[in-house]
């Protein structure tokens, strides 16, 4: 060993230390394969000390299978040429601790020429926490191939500069192609895209490579046979230090499943949206033929009631003719209820806003709820805000607005209880609370309660009439003036509906 430049030779000492200082194991054998040297390393993964261990055959270190193969081995090695040579080429190396467990080992021996105790060295490393890495590394590639099986997701890369691909076993499966057969490449990639997809396809390629933006684009492929998937393909582009294109990184997803029922749903959904539109048409048309005789039967029956034709000697046919009206008025409100909701289902619902005060509007909504708040004995208490601009908003909507939501708190009150209706204007914002002392509502019934045709209590023979029109129809009307609605309410102490509109003069519209 030739150290130039030293100018003093390595002593004993020196080398001693070199050789207990190794990571390695340092194992020396005599001609007869007896250990004559055991370092502090080989005392570390053996668990011998080198007491126990010098003078001792190799044999102990190995296990029983290999000491007649080793022993050969051994003599061929000495016969060959070779003065250092490394072991385990074909197979894994195991070494055998005091505690009798197996060690993986990476061996390199070394054949000394000179007339020394030491004929052999074996320089070993435990690679067990290497082997560990390397198993993980195997689980998780396993868990990956296996997750995209199940995704029915494979990764590619693309390497711009040499035109070379990469596709992981999935993408083979997803294109159904043989890997043996079929070299991955540009044009192996374009030549399955769907000959109308694929103009739309190499653009998005295109313009990721000028943008560096990353793309995503479903398309369809062609698969053997002529068969059709539809997959999603995102892409990367990846740049060196100069922000120059070196390779592009991208995953492809078979979505063929997915997409059709995709395409299901949004065909049972247009169906579904063409069934509602046929149902509201359809009674819309009912409701426009039915207002014209029940026109006629409330006011004959007004006519009776008030003995414009002629005295009545009948008492009784008299109060027939005040309910036959009576009833006439609860059906026609009915079918404007719904011909209110339908038209607001087909679009025609129109919005015509005009100037008008909030006293107006009070004056003209508690007219129409005044019997049924009288039959219960239920008192209405107002409260106008002193400050109140007036409303630039449809009157004929607000008044219906108002009515439903008064008709409601009476509904839903007991005899003898207040309905409050505040009017009040904050911050450029018109704020409308009616409060009442009812029933009230759970915490899981206050979403739904502006859904069509829904009711606290939806049994047939519940305690409250009505079939859920009222409050679907305010939020309809409410929302189609740019305003919103809430609630607030808690169970035996009552409801706030709260209306809110803002200060803003809005052209006329329709709703869309």
């Amino acid at each position: 060993m030739n150290f130039a430049g030293c100018h003093k030779k390595i002593d004993k000492n020196d080398l001693a230390e070199i050789v207990d200082l190794s990571a390695d194991a340092i194992i020396s054998l005599d001609g007869a394969q007896k250990i004559v040297l055991f370092n502090a390393a080989a005392e570390k993964i053996f668990g011998y000390h080198a007491e126990e261990i010098i003078g001792q055959s190799l044999n102990i270190l190995l296990p029983h299978s290999l000491h007649k193969k080793h022993n050969e081995y051994i003599g061929a090695y000495g016969r060959s040429e070779d003065v250092t040579r490394p072991m385990g080429l074909r197979n894994d190396l195991f070494g055998i601790t005091k505690s009798g467990e197996r060690v993986p080992l990476d061996i390199t021996i070394q054949k000394h020429s000179g007339t020394g105790a030491c004929h052999f060295t074996a320089i070993c490393r435990d690679i067990s926490h290497r082997l560990e890495q390397e198993k993980r590394i195997r689980e998780n590639e396993a868990l990956l191939l296996s997750a995209q099986r199940v995704a029915h997701l494979g990764n590619w890369q693309w390497f711009i500069d040499t035109n070379e691909y990469y596709w992981s076993e999935e993408v083979y499966k997803i294109y159904e192609q043989d890997p043996d057969i079929i070299k991955p490449g540009y044009e192996a990639f374009i030549g399955t895209i769907h000959p109308d997809d694929r103009p739309r396809v190499e653009k998005v390629v295109r313009d990721a490579l000028e943008s560096l933006n990353p793309y995503r684009i479903t398309h369809r492929i062609l698969l053997p046979g002529g068969r059709e998937k539809i997959v999603e393909v995102r892409g990367e582009v990846i740049c060196n230090e100069d922000a120059t294109p070196i390779r592009m990184d991208g995953i492809v997803q078979d979505i063929t499943e997915s997409w059709n029922r995709e395409q299901e749903l949004i065909l049972a959904k247009r169906q579904a949206d063409e069934a509602n539109i046929a149902k509201a048409q359809f009674l819309a048309t009912v409701s426009h033929e039915l207002r014209t005789p029940l026109n006629a039967i409330i006011g004959f029956s007004a006519m009776i009631a008030e003995e414009q034709l002629g005295k009545i000697n009948n008492p009784t046919y008299q109060k027939y003719a005040v309910d036959v009206n009576k009833s006439g008025k609860d059906l026609l409100g009915l079918i404007n209820d719904i011909l209110s909701v339908t038209s607001y289902e087909l679009g025609s619902l129109k919005f015509q806003p005009s100037e008008f005060s909030a006293q107006s509007l009070l004056d003209k909504t508690m007219p129409i709820i005044h019997d049924k708040a009288l039959a219960k004995n239920i008192h209405i208490e107002t409260t106008l805000a002193q400050n109140m601009p007036d409303f630039y908003l449809d009157p004929d909507h607000m008044q219906q607005i108002m009515a439903h939501l008064i008709d409601n708190a009476i509904k839903f009150s007991k005899e003898n209880d207040t309905v409050k209706v505040k009017l009040d204007y904050i911050e450029d914002e018109f704020i409308i609370d009616i409060i009442d002392q009812g029933i009230g509502l759970e915490d899981e019934d206050i979403k739904p309660v502006f859904d069509l045709f829904v009711q606290k209590d939806m049994n047939i023979n519940r305690l409250y009439g009505g079939i859920g029109l009222g409050l679907a129809i305010v939020k309809n009307l409410v929302e189609l003036q740019g305003g919103r609605v809430q609630v607030k309410s808690r169970p035996e102490l009552g409801s706030c509906f709260s209306l809110y509109f803002s200060n803003e003069k809005k052209d006329a519209k329709y709703h869309n």
